[in-house]
């Protein structure tokens, strides 16, 4: 084929050569004739298709530009946080799905606007729009004019923007249907900002129930585009753009702008009559304005917004001075007029010329076009610098390669957006052709549901519903299946981890439809909600230990009066027995009155120590923080008399730190340890030291005393209820202090032990916790 088409262009060449050469020799006169009425026709209908030409591409440009946006509002729509607001406003804040409060949706939102507008420069805002509060802002991200970096806006500066044609347009339409605004100049505050035509891409928001939540706005600035548009349109050319409003968006040269002021063709577009002429063309129509010397060449191409309203469209409009059109064809004919005056072979050689230089650059694009990727989008070998209809042909080419190339980057630089977004969330995304029963999912998806990631492999959605727990299958490939009639899927089920393990996945899915309303795929998204649920039923457990805690604590009340009842009655009555018959009966009854009332007294005591012990730990004040020397000082102070009466000595030493706990508790902590060394005393005088050392995130306390000490194997036993090592004719006491001792130290988190031997005293050792603050100042002087 490379070899046949030199053969194709010798032979144009050739027979445009002898064409001519007959044309020529038939008759000069005839021929000049001819020529400057048809030169001047051809010259004229190449410029109304040049413009035409001209005015198209600039409408695609444009037209490429608004759907863009409009895909751009419709992906934002798509993403979780709109839904994820919607469900957690109706359920008062807080979402059922995932847990997610109202305000962490805004803030992922929020993050999904910054990077659009932080990645496309021409996007200004980013908006949700309320249906509540006169259709007050739930939040507006935007780009100050001037390149200025993307901010949040504050609360205070939202404003109602419920009454625009832009909100009520979107909330008409169907869900998923994205409305385009007319191009106008933004209006902030009654302010009109005309050195910036904007368009608004605008979609619905729906809560669950399909009720409006609100509505998403993208402004885009559309000055960039014109900007573009004007640096590549020649210079030969003017091009306006005007809205539906008869508003000038775009003049060809920028100080004449906004319907500042206006150029020579601009004066014609705005006469009486003329405006007329052009709001009256059909789509595309291309003619000639004005009178005599000032009339132009003009191509108008009318663009219609989508979903923008009956008479919302654009009007562009690109022509040429007629004079200079003119002044071409009279160098034309003027060219040929001297061409026909040359001899016939002179005459051939140009025309064969002539046919070469118009084969070669066709067969230039020709090549160009055929081996084109939209991926590369060069096409520098194309003959731009041409300024004739080759020329046009290779520009348009040219652009139109450039556009492609740029919807393709665009594409994919939204499908990387949107693959953040997605990333972002920890959400897997899957999708669904009923058509071929064919499922796909993303590798997050696929590593949710343990589908093996095998090169080549296909998967229906029995496979998908499969990797689902057994009994959640069913349900799971209904829910799935339902979105085909209208219905979205929401739904949790269980999955089997690898190790064995369960895994809880949420889903969600939504149908997409053609134009006739058929479901063509259905579309989804995966999450991990296992630690979510996990931490509920802690929740719930916590709550039902709560109220196990309570009825706790009544029992032991109502245990403890109950009980404490009939040792009253056995009491009084065994007072009155001693008061009545004391010294009347014998000795042994006088005994046995005397056990009686002992043997009441203990039980009274027991039963508040038990009473003591069973609440402990349900029952106290809430943890604060304190040096832990206060307590310790005010147990030492409440045994001050214990201590004078057997002659105890009292060291403290070490450093105590700040702790966090129940103050009195570990009072009662040091009271009852400082009491257990003054009753099991040996014959010497008691000496009991107090010492602390904080070690790494703890704080170490010893009670040291020279008593009669216990044999190491009864060590773990005295810390039990009622565990005693003497009889109470020894040693008064119930039993209860040391195990009361243990449960206060363990509901601080910490442990208590004792080292001992017999005769040689005992070393009660607790550990606390310390507080976050860290170590408090040194311990004051030692208590002798």
């Amino acid at each position: 084929m490379g070899q046949g088409r030199p053969s194709r262009r010798s032979g144009l060449g050739a027979r445009l050569t002898l064409g001519a050469s007959v044309v020529l020799a038939l008759s000069l006169g005839a021929v000049t004739a001819l020529l400057t009425a048809q030169f001047r026709a051809a010259l004229l209908d190449d410029e109304f298709a040049a413009l035409s030409t001209d005015a198209a591409r600039v409408s695609s440009t444009l037209g490429g530009l608004l759907d863009g946006v409009r895909e751009n509002v419709r992906a934002l729509s798509l993403t979780p946080p709109p839904g994820g607001i919607a469900r957690a406003r109706a359920a008062g804040g807080v979402d059922p799905l995932d847990g997610s409060t109202e305000e962490l949706w805004v803030q992922r939102l929020r993050a999904i606007f910054e990077a659009f507008l932080t990645a496309t420069p021409s996007y200004t805002q980013a908006r949700l729009i309320g249906v509540e509060d006169g259709g007050r802002e739930l939040l507006r991200v935007e780009r100050a004019r001037g390149g200025e970096p993307v901010r949040v806006v504050p609360a205070e500066e939202l404003q109602r923007k419920g009454d625009r044609d832009y909100v009520l347009a979107a909330l008409a339409l169907p869900a998923g249907e994205v409305h385009l605004s007319d191009i106008e100049f933004n209006v902030d505050h009654g302010v009109v900002d005309r050195a910036h035509p904007t368009v608004r891409a605008s979609t619905r928001v729906d809560h669950v129930d399909g009720s409006p939540l609100g509505v998403l706005v993208i402004n885009q600035d559309m000055g960039p585009a014109f900007a573009r548009v004007r640096s590549q349109t020649r210079r030969s050319r003017d091009v306006h753009v005007y809205n539906a409003l008869g508003e000038e968006l775009m003049h060809a040269t920028t100080a004449r702008e906004h319907g500042l002021a206006s150029g020579a063709m601009g004066a014609l577009l705005d006469a009486e009559g003329q405006r007329a002429v052009l709001e009256g063309a059909r789509r595309s129509d291309t003619r000639i304005l004005g009178r005599g010397d000032d009339r132009w060449v003009v191509a108008v191409e009318r663009l219609a917004l989508p979903f923008a309203g009956d008479r919302a469209e654009l009007r562009v409009v690109v022509g040429s001075s007629y004079a200079s059109l003119v002044e071409r064809v009279r160098e034309a004919l003027a060219d040929s007029l001297l061409l026909g005056a040359i001899a016939t072979g002179i005459a051939v050689v140009l025309l064969l010329l002539f046919a070469r230089s118009v084969t070669r650059p066709l067969a230039r694009i020709a090549e160009v076009v055929a081996r084109f990727d939209p991926a590369d989008g060069s096409a520098d070998e194309l003959p731009v610098e041409r300024g004739d209809e080759i020329g046009d042909l290779a520009r348009t080419f040219r652009q139109m390669t450039a556009d492609v190339s740029a919807s393709a980057r665009a594409l994919a630089e939204s499908e990387r957006r949107l693959s953040l977004s997605v990333e972002a969330g920890g959400i897997g995304t899957w999708l669904w052709s009923p058509d071929d029963d064919r499922w796909e999912g993303d590798a997050r998806a696929r590593r949710l549901l343990g589908v093996p990631d095998t090169p080549g492999m296909t998967y229906s959605l029995a496979s998908f519903v499969s990797h689902a727990r057994e009994d959640d299958r069913a349900s799971l490939g209904h829910a799935v299946r339902a979105t085909l009639d209208g219905s979205g899927c929401v739904l949790e089920f269980g999955a089997e981890e690898p190790g064995g393990g369960r895994r809880e996945l949420a889903v969600r899915g939504e149908c997409l439809r053609d134009e006739a309303g058929r479901p063509t795929l259905v579309v989804g998204v995966l999450q991990d909600v296992t630690v979510l649920r996990r931490g509920q039923r802690l929740e719930q457990h916590a709550r039902a230990l709560e109220k196990s805690n309570e009825a706790l604590r009544t029992f032991a009340h109502v245990a403890s009066h109950d009980l404490k009842e009939p040792l009253r009655s056995i009491s009084s009555y065994v007072g009155l027995l001693a008061r009545r018959y004391e010294g009347r009966l014998d000795d042994d009854a006088d005994e046995y009155i005397a056990f009686v009332q002992k043997g009441t007294a203990r039980m009274r005591t027991l039963i508040d120590e038990l009473l003591r012990y069973s609440v402990l730990g349900v029952e106290g004040a809430p943890f604060e923080t304190f040096p832990l020397r206060r307590p310790l000082d005010d147990a030492v102070e409440s045994l001050s008399a214990a201590l004078d009466e057997a002659g105890a000595t009292l060291d403290v030493d070490g450093t105590f730190p700040d702790v966090s706990g129940d103050e009195s508790q570990l009072r009662q902590l040091f009271q009852n340890l400082l009491s257990n060394a003054l009753k099991y005393r040996a014959d010497a005088p008691p000496h009991v030291t107090v010492r602390a050392r904080v070690h790494e995130h703890e704080v170490r306390v010893d009670v040291v005393d020279n008593g009669i000490g216990l044999d190491p194997k009864h060590a773990e036993r005295i810390f039990e209820v009622f565990q005693r090592l003497h009889g109470p004719e020894d040693y008064p006491g119930t039993g209860m202090g040391l195990a009361l001792a243990r449960r206060i130290v363990e509901r601080h988190g910490g442990d208590i032990g004792v080292e001992s031997e017999p005769g040689a005293g005992a070393v009660f050792t607790f550990t606390l916790a310390l507080d976050p603050r860290g170590v408090s100042a040194p311990a004051r002087t030692p208590i002798a």
